[in-house]
């Protein structure tokens, strides 16, 4: 491949010495004819940097691949340069096949692929493969540290040389990203916003998914705090229930005000002695807990156990284990007096107390005072016996509107705990889109500009439509049929008028609490939409938790800094948004990019005049690996390294390989590409040779 040679010469005191200035000059092998093709295209082929510029060339890239027994390669190894490699060749010569075959080996010939058609590739690549098929790549992933990855169809892939403790999550964290032209024109076209607004999520990938992990956990809360906030509503269902049975019961109660008094006073005896049978059971649950505790401690043997004597320090061994069952047997002695002790308590506090039964007796005649003014009273005894049955079902309504009192005080706090909650989705939310700007800005800033990308906050209305579309109506109905442009218009709502609200979905909701606020235009609903979306509850819920994802715009501008036009506006050509994805995707990141035909659909205008000059601009910053049939990428980009294929015998071979300024490169190139008298026709203006 093309190296950097040193040419250098001192003046000091009038004399020249070697060493004290130097110019490095890039060429494929020092020759006149290199030296004076560096010095027509000096912004590619010389630095006046002190440090080499192979020792500043310290980002990630693919050093070499060997392929061995396919049907249709020859056995061969390419080694890449660091900079800008070009593969040429007339069609079916395995340029293509090169590409795909690091497609494989790097794992992304299955996940990663924008289209079905890129994974076709990658299978026909496959198809090439025979049972002796061996297939190496070095990768070097940090300077002067190089991984070995193996391909055979017996061992699948592997690492032979280099660390990695889980073979896929290495190969997935690796910076690489492969396309075709068509992948390129797929990320600009109408559905290709979530894998456009990928390529800005990779670049603060580490950020976001702190961010998505925080989601995860706050919409997890949020659906426990609607099941919370639906508990409530059946809990406070049951206690209006509760408490008009209560006033039913009472009102029984009050049409028999003649024994009222004596009644009263049975209830409140009756309240008296649960309250003492409590205290009792309470009382009577620790002395059986001291009772289990002591039960359950190890019995004390008799003796000491036996310690070996043989053990070191087997004295203190010995004397250790009596002081443990000494310990112990003290513990049984106190707990077994305490256990007397509240056993004694139980019977003066309760079993044996001469006052309470003395009062339970007066209690009791409560009861029996009842039942005498009952019958003194000329009530029939089925009225005493429905009384009766009224008061226990009044006491047992009235626990359990105390235990629903209870419950409900619990979760009373639930309304604002999901207010905050939804609050704090939205703010995790609107950190992600913050994240994404600020990327956004970063990658127009290395683009000097050339590129403006926008980040709008859930803005993509296509994904909307569709979320919107999960609370569909009957279409037969009135709502059904105008739900889409019920959905339009107050997304657009959202989008344009001032609003408190940082989302669709609480804009919609704050809408529905005020019907006032819907837009003149679908005011002729504004009876129907609220009570639909209370119908539809659990759907409206699900999508209260769903983000809207953000909308991602690039402008593209002239040299001049004037505006061409944007991708979302349809103001650009093909040619023109590729050279914006291109500009994006070139100073996205520093590891290689693998392009197959990158000039596929596009006027030779643009190659020249756009692609020509961002490739010139990123070699340098990172390593790009392209196929392509168009001579002025390997030409005017001034390829580091091209490798010219041949077909012979059915198979793919090496013609030549190296950089430009070697005379069978050039011919190669003249012999091969698609447009290369033109190519070279603007070089030879340019250099005038």
């Amino acid at each position: 491949g093309p190296y950097y040679e040193a040419w250098r010469c001192l003046r000091n005191q009038g004399r020249f010495t070697l060493g004290y200035r130097h110019t490095w000059v890039k060429c494929s092998r020092p020759s006149i004819a290199a030296l004076k093709q560096a010095f027509l295209d000096s912004g590619s082929r010389i630095s006046l940097e002190k440090m080499s510029p192979s020792e500043c060339e310290t980002f990630p890239r693919i050093v070499s691949i060997t392929v061995k027994g396919l049907k249709y390669l020859e056995d061969q190894k390419v080694v890449f340069s660091p900079n800008l490699n070009t593969l040429i060749g007339a069609r079916g010569t395995g340029k293509s096949t090169i590409l795909e075959l690091l497609r494989i080996m790097f794992a992304r010939d299955e996940t990663g692929a924008f289209s079905e058609k890129a994974k076709v590739k990658a299978q026909r690549a496959k198809q090439t493969f025979t049972p002796d098929t061996e297939i190496l790549v070095e990768w070097e992933g940090i300077p002067g540290q190089v991984d070995v990855l193996r391909y055979s169809p017996s061992d699948e892939l592997s690492l032979i040389e280099g660390t990695a403790h889980d073979l896929s999550a290495y190969l997935r964290h690796l910076p690489i990203q492969f396309y075709s032209q068509q992948q390129l024109s797929e990320l600009t076209a109408p559905g290709g916003q979530y894998q456009l607004l990928g390529l800005i999520d990779e670049i603060c990938a580490a950020e976001l998914e702190k961010l998505q992990g925080e989601e995860r956990t706050v919409v997890a809360d949020i659906k426990r705090l609607f099941a919370a906030q639906d508990q409530m509503g059946a809990i406070e269902d049951e206690l209006n229930g509760l408490k008009q049975e209560l006033v039913e019961i009472d009102r029984q109660w009050q049409a028999r005000k003649d024994v009222q008094g004596e009644a009263t006073a049975y209830q409140r005896a009756t309240h008296a002695k649960r309250y003492f049978q409590s205290m009792s059971d309470g009382f009577e649950k620790d002395v059986n807990a001291v009772d289990k505790t002591l039960g359950s401690l190890t019995p004390t043997a008799d003796s000491p156990v036996a310690v070996a004597e043989s053990w070191p320090h087997s004295g203190w061994f010995t004397e250790q284990t009596a002081k443990v069952a000494t310990r112990r047997a003290i513990y049984q002695q106190r707990l077994n007096a305490l256990l007397a002790e509240m056993r004694n308590d139980f019977a003066n506090l309760f079993s044996e107390n001469q006052q309470w039964h003395a009062i339970s007796a007066d209690l009791d005649a409560a009861h029996s005072n009842f039942i005498s003014a009952c019958t003194a009273k000329g009530i029939q005894p089925s009225d005493v016996s429905r009384l009766q049955d009224l008061d226990r079902v009044r006491q047992t309504k009235q626990r359990s509107l105390e235990d629903k009192e209870l419950q409900w005080k619990a979760l009373e706090k639930t309304p604002e705990e999901l207010e905050h909650s939804l609050s704090q989705l939205s703010d995790i939310w609107e950190e992600q889109c913050r994240l994404r700007r600020q990327t956004a800005l970063e990658i127009t800033e290395k683009t000097n500009k050339t590129i403006c990308v926008i980040i709008t906050p859930m803005a993509n209305k296509p994904a909307f439509m569709l979320l919107w579309g999960a609370l569909e109506p009957d279409r037969r109905s009135r709502l059904g049929k105008a739900w889409d442009e019920i959905g339009e218009h107050l997304f657009s709502n959202f989008l344009t008028d001032p609003s408190p609200q940082p989302n669709p979905w609480e804009h919609i909701a704050w809408v529905m609490r005020d019907i006032n606020r819907l837009p003149s235009i679908l005011q002729q609903f504004s009876t129907e939409l609220p009570p639909y979306l209370a119908s539809v509850q659990d759907k409206w819920r699900t999508l209260r938790v769903s983000r809207v994802p953000d909308l991602i715009d690039i402008e593209l501008y002239r040299q001049d800094h004037t505006l061409i036009g944007s991708i979302e506006g349809n103001q650009l050509s093909e040619g023109q948004r590729n050279t914006a994805i291109l500009n994006l995707l070139l100073v996205r990141g520093d590891g290689p990019i693998v392009i197959d035909q990158p000039e596929d659909e596009v006027d030779t205008s643009f190659i020249y005049k756009d692609l020509v000059p961002l490739l010139r601009q990123s070699k340098t910053q990172r390593q790009l690996i392209l196929a392509t049939h168009n001579a002025n990428l390997p030409v005017n980009a001034d390829s580091e390294f091209v490798y010219a294929l041949m077909s012979e015998g059915g198979k793919g071979r090496v013609l030549a390989q190296g950089g430009t300024d070697l005379k069978q490169i050039a011919d190669a190139i003249l012999d091969i590409m698609e447009g290369s008298e033109e190519a070279f026709k603007r070089r030879s203006e340019k250099y005038h040779f």
